[in-house]
């Protein structure tokens, strides 16, 4: 499905988008190689066959009390993102200089 773009404005549009935005989860017996979380912000990584796959999201609960995920990020969690980021570049680096 290609990306759906909304506006800041319009919260309940980006629930509904995000929600058909989700990436996939990864299948139980490929469990994550790399995982940081800063509060409600999480990184995970993988070394699969075709080389390292990252994913970002931002966990919140709905209006309901569901657990969603999203890739809206406030400004105010910009630099918390930026630094998990960071570490999961950093986790990379560190694996290819292992080899």
């Amino acid at each position: 499905m290609p990306m759906q773009y909304v506006t800041a404005n319009n919260p309940d549009t980006q629930v509904e988008q995000t929600q058909t935005a989700q990436p996939q989860t990864q299948p139980k017996k490929n469990p994550p190689h790399f995982v940081r979380r800063d509060g409600n912000l999480k990184v995970v990584g993988w070394n699969g066959q075709n080389g390292w796959y990252f994913i970002f999201v931002k966990i919140y609960k709905d209006k309901d009390g569901n657990f969603k995920e999203t890739n809206f990020l406030t400004k105010g969690e910009l630099l918390k993102a930026s630094k998990l980021l960071a570490d999961a570049y950093t986790e990379l680096v560190n694996e290819a200089n292992k080899g």
